[in-house]
C-alpha cells in the first residue's frame, strides 16, 4: 500500500473525525437519536457523552493530521492506533451484534437500526485493514533490513519507506 495513499486516509479521517466530534459536541442529541444511546437521563450522562463523542474524538483527529502533516514522525504510530482502535469497533460490534440480537444487515435508511453494521462494513473494517497492513508490511521490512544484533524496538520505529518522497513534509 502506498505511502501516501496511507497519508491521504489519515487526511480524510483527521477531517471525518474532526468534523463529527464537533458535530456532536454541540448537538449530542442527533448521537443520541441516531446511535440509540441515552446520554441525557442524568448530567453526568451528557457530560460523559460529550467527553468521549466530542473530546476524545478531537484529540484523535488532531492524532490523526498529525500523520498525515508529519509522517516521519507520526504515520507508523497512526497506523498502529488505528489498526488498533478500528480492530477493538470491529470485534465489539461483532460480538454486540451476536450476544445482544443485533444485525449483520445493513437496512439503509433505517437509524439507529443500521449504525453498527454500516459502521463496522463501512468504516471500521476497512481501515483497519488498511491501517493494520501498511503497519504489518513496514515493521516487517523494517526488521528485515535491520543490521544483525539490532533490538527490535530500534527497528520498530523506522521504516524502509522514509526514504519515500511521499514522506518529506
Amino acid at each position: 500500500m502506498p505511502v501516501r495513499f496511507v497519508r491521504y486516509y489519515l487526511l480524510y479521517f483527521s477531517v471525518l473525525w474532526f468534523v463529527y466530534s464537533v458535530f456532536v459536541w454541540v448537538r449530542l442529541d442527533v448521537l443520541a437519536h441516531f446511535s440509540g444511546i441515552d446520554f441525557f437521563h442524568t448530567p453526568h450522562g451528557t457530560i460523559e457523552g460529550r467527553a468521549m463523542y466530542g473530546g476524545l474524538e478531537v484529540a484523535l483527529a488532531i492524532f490523526a493530521f498529525l500523520g498525515y502533516w508529519k509522517p516521519r514522525e507520526y504515520l507508523m504510530h497512526n497506523a498502529l492506533l488505528w489498526a488498533m482502535i478500528n480492530t477493538g469497533f470491529v470485534t465489539a460490534r461483532v460480538i454486540g451484534i451476536v450476544v445482544d440480537g443485533g444485525t449483520f444487515a445493513v437496512p439503509f435508511g433505517v437509524l439507529p437500526d443500521s449504525w453498527n453494521a454500516g459502521a463496522m462494513y463501512f468504516l471500521e473494517l476497512p481501515s483497519a485493514l488498511i491501517f493494520g497492513s501498511y503497519w504489518l508490511r513496514e515493521t516487517r521490512a523494517a526488521r528485515q533490513a535491520a543490521p544483525p544484533g539490532a533490538t527490535a524496538s530500534s527497528t520498530s520505529a523506522s521504516s524502509p519507506s522514509a526514504s519515500d518522497p511521499a514522506l518529506s513534509s
